[in-house]
């Protein structure tokens, strides 16, 4: 029998179907063994037309390396606020395959020339680099001292490929590798590199300092402003939006998220907070969303969230029914939380940990999990991580496991 999971999104979520969607992608990647129900409260959430008249304007950041990358978007602006703050050269696609190709050469001990028709002629590895950085993206962020580590990553790629004998076919001459024209080098060989690369590169970025955070901060003031208005708005209709959360559960089975039944809940940013709110206890109205209020409380088996931030607002405003936080002291959870897994970016500025705010009557804690992504994912969401999860392998990992 199919376990039911109650998938409660998080702010800034304004359509009904881009929930569905979530939950249509979940079940592909679950082959029916779980039963969503999803909870849309985005038709409850705060107003965000015309906030962009209320935000600052920030000091442009002059763009003259950006055009190559096709900067859009906030993956443009991760780009304007590492050059801006760290002091860094963004290079553009060309120049970083000409240090890629050139490191290459220099660790195999390869010349930039081949013999052809009895005349020297470019080996042809520079426009093969250059091609899949195209298509990937992936490594314009760099410095050139960084790329400079990542043409010998490169380099000992192709020496290990070259070492196999799987790949000994391949045309060359060159006595130590077996290569002299580039162009006759595999160029999936190529993608399987630089997608390797990719990770490396997401990886560095990520771990890129608090200066860095504080810039994407900024840039994503927009994002944050949604965020804002989604929270004043959620504490201003506390009830209506937990009458929605009990309606969904009990259009499913009258028992399910009571003592006797309780249920997996799947919640994204904000939707932590409003499914931990009633798992502490809260107000619902009798007749929907409207009417005289009673009191209920979730019980919840398996606590997903990813993306939250419901220790930061425990922290500085105390929910209900749990003693304040004290550092140091961790903040025992009531018997209505079974198990608590929770999922974090490090580039999610909207992102916090539950494990040291948190901790069950056993004295154990709710297990917080780092999910990085790769540059080219980064450029998809355009910088905005906090909407990555979903698609996250991790996410269906730990729903499956914990």
């Amino acid at each position: 029998m199919a376990e039911t999971v109650l998938v409660v999104h998080g702010i800034a979520n304004r359509s009904e179907k881009e929930l569905e969607d979530h939950i249509a992608f979940l079940e592909t990647k679950t082959n029916g063994a779980y039963e969503f129900i999803g909870c849309y409260w985005g038709d409850l959430g705060g107003i965000s037309e015309g906030l962009e008249d209320a935000l600052p304007v920030m000091r442009a950041v002059q763009q003259t390396a950006i055009s190559p990358m096709k900067a859009a978007g906030m993956a443009g602006r991760l780009a304007e606020v590492r050059q801006e703050l760290m002091g860094v050269s963004v290079v553009s696609e060309q120049e970083v395959a000409q240090i890629l190709s050139q490191v290459i050469r220099d660790q195999l001990g390869l010349s930039a020339h081949v013999a052809k028709a009895n005349q020297l002629a470019p080996d042809g590895l520079e426009p093969a680099i250059l091609e899949e950085i195209k298509n990937t993206n992936a490594l314009v962020l760099l410095t050139p001292d960084e790329l400079q580590d990542a043409g010998k990553l490169m380099a000992e790629f192709i020496r290990a490929e070259r070492s196999d004998p799987s790949t000994a076919h391949l045309k060359g001459v060159n006595a130590a590798l077996g290569i002299s024209d580039w162009t006759d080098y595999p160029k999936d060989a190529f993608r399987r590199f630089l997608g390797r690369l990719d990770a490396f590169a997401g990886r560095l970025i990520s771990n890129g300092g608090g200066g860095i955070n504080q810039g994407i901060r900024r840039a994503l003031s927009d994002g944050v402003a949604q965020t804002l208005g989604d929270i004043v708005v959620y504490h201003e209709k506390k009830a209506k939006l937990h009458s929605r959360l009990f309606e969904r559960l009990r259009e499913n089975d009258k028992t399910l998220g009571s003592e006797e039944n309780p249920v997996t809940v799947l919640a994204h940013s904000l939707g932590g907070i409003i499914c931990l709110d009633a798992a502490l206890g809260c107000e619902v109205f009798e007749n929907g969303e409207d009417g005289e209020e009673r009191d209920e409380t979730l019980h919840i088996k398996r606590f997903l969230t990813f993306g939250t931030q419901a220790a930061f607002f425990h922290i500085i405003s105390p929910r209900s029914g749990i003693s304040q936080y004290k550092p140091g002291s961790p903040v025992e959870l009531p018997s209505t939380i079974g198990r608590w897994c929770n999922l974090w970016h490090p580039l999610d500025i909207l992102a916090f940990t539950a494990g040291k705010v948190f901790k069950f009557s056993d004295g154990t804690a709710p297990a917080d999990y780092r999910i990085d992504s790769t540059l080219s994912e980064e450029w998809h969401f355009k910088g905005w991580l906090h909407s990555s999860y979903w698609s996250h392998p991790m996410l269906i990992e730990k729903l499956k496991s914990f």
